[in-house]
């Protein structure tokens, strides 16, 4: 029993050792012999030994690579950024100028521009100096306003001090047309300016430079000088003086003159009536209306123009010329260059004052009686707050077209249909000369 426990133990570690020696592996024996066990010998060539490759030398350290000697300055927080200025007027234009077109009403010119993004209706008014816009289009009703940009064809004005005054509602209301706005000396400081009343058209020059050079054999030039921001002429009168005015696209006047200048240069009339019809930017104006003999510009003289005298004691300055001489020319007011050039349309005329003695205004969407001269046409037949319907037959649908008729040739006849006191009516004047 020991010995066959012996012979099993031999047997496990004989097992063992073939399972765990890498070096003799196991032969089997023909059936019948017992197990034998041959070395195997590895007869391949022995691995050679592995040659060691010397490092290369360091690489040695540059001669200006001796170390960081000297630093930068410490970061210092940036002083607050100053954007360049930007300039008072950007010219767009490719050209050394361009046109515009323009519309005329109650004599005046009207332009279209655009503020801060927004299209609306200036007046232009050579005496503003500076712009206006309505208290409806400003964030005060009266102190002055920044406009951001204020664009005129392709002319661009940025950063626009404009001043706050009452313009749509009056200028609705005496000239027909709602005006958002005035453009003053922000333009004519700048640049010269042509208008051409027929057409109705402004052209715009980059400099005086790039004004022509060679005028028309009728053209005129003029000096001007510029006070208190305004263009002035020279104009004489029959008395012999020479007042100092200002040239005055915002008025629809022949001229203008204060009461103060009246009663310094005995100015002698014609004939005159107690009324002033003249809105221009800054209000109404108050005075009479006189017709003289002549006043001359330069060798040009001027037949009975119509002055205003206006009810103040301003001294400076003496009065205005307005739109009532100037649209007998093409107008070109240079004043970078302290030149006015007028170049004469289809001769020169005679203004002349309504025929019929009332005085049309727009209201409430009807053209509507505001007053009536005494002893006129019109007293007779019209009355403060009287609606025109329709004038020989033809609807009074706007101002200007009612004013053209009753400022018609004297002895005509206009048929008048009207409402007065609610209810429609219908007769006739006969026009006069009342200036």
């Amino acid at each position: 029993m020991l010995r066959i426990a012996g012979f099993g133990f031999a047997l496990a570690l004989i097992a063992f050792v073939a399972l765990t020696s890498p070096g003799p592996t196991a032969v089997v024996a023909q059936e019948g012999a017992g197990p034998s066990f041959v070395p195997q010998v590895n007869t391949s060539a022995a691995s050679p030994t592995p040659v060691q490759t010397a490092l290369p030398n360091p690489i040695s350290r540059p001669d200006d690579a001796h170390g960081i000697t000297q630093t930068t300055a410490p970061y210092a927080q940036p002083s607050a950024f100053s954007p360049p200025p930007v300039p008072p007027a950007l010219w767009l234009s490719n050209d050394a100028s361009f046109s515009v077109p323009c519309e005329m009403h109650g004599d005046r010119v009207f332009v279209s521009v655009v503020v801060d993004g927004r299209p609306e209706q200036f007046l232009l008014d050579s005496a503003a100096p500076f712009s206006l816009i309505d208290p409806s289009s400003a964030p005060s009703r009266d102190a002055p306003v920044k406009l951001h940009t204020l664009q005129l064809g392709e002319l661009r004005f940025n950063s626009v001090n404009a001043g706050v005054s009452r313009v749509v509602a009056p200028s609705e209301a005496y000239l027909g047309k709602p005006a958002d706005g005035v453009l003053g000396q922000e333009l004519f400081a700048r640049y010269p300016v042509k208008i051409d009343f027929q057409a109705c058209a402004l052209t715009i020059f980059r400099d005086a430079q790039s004004v022509p050079a060679s005028p028309a054999p009728n053209d005129r030039t003029f000096s001007i000088r510029i006070v208190n921001g305004q263009p002035q002429i020279g104009v004489g009168f029959a008395s012999g003086v020479t007042p100092q005015l200002v040239l005055d696209t915002g008025s629809d006047a022949d001229a203008d003159i204060t009461q103060t200048f009246l009663n310094e240069s005995h100015l002698a009339f014609i004939s005159a009536i107690t009324e002033l019809r003249r809105w221009v930017p800054g209000g109404l104006l108050n005075g009479d209306t006189a017709r003289t003999t002549a006043f001359v510009l330069g060798a040009m003289s001027f037949d009975r123009p119509l002055i205003g005298i206006i009810d103040s004691t301003s001294r400076t300055p003496a009065g205005y010329l307005g739109n009532g001489f100037l649209r007998n020319f093409t107008v070109l007011l240079n004043e970078p260059a302290l030149q006015l050039t007028l170049t004469p349309v289809a001769g020169l005329r005679r203004s002349s004052y309504d025929r019929s003695g009332a005085w049309l205004i727009w209201r409430n969407g009807a053209v509507t009686v505001k007053s009536v001269v005494p002893e006129s046409p019109a007293s007779k037949l019209l009355s403060p707050g009287d609606r025109i319907i329709a004038l020989n037959g033809q609807v009074a649908f706007d101002l200007d077209g009612a004013r053209t008729i009753l400022a018609g040739p004297a002895g005509s006849t206009v048929a008048l249909t009207y409402e007065h006191g609610g209810r429609q009516r219908e007769g006739s004047l006969v026009l006069k000369s009342l200036l």
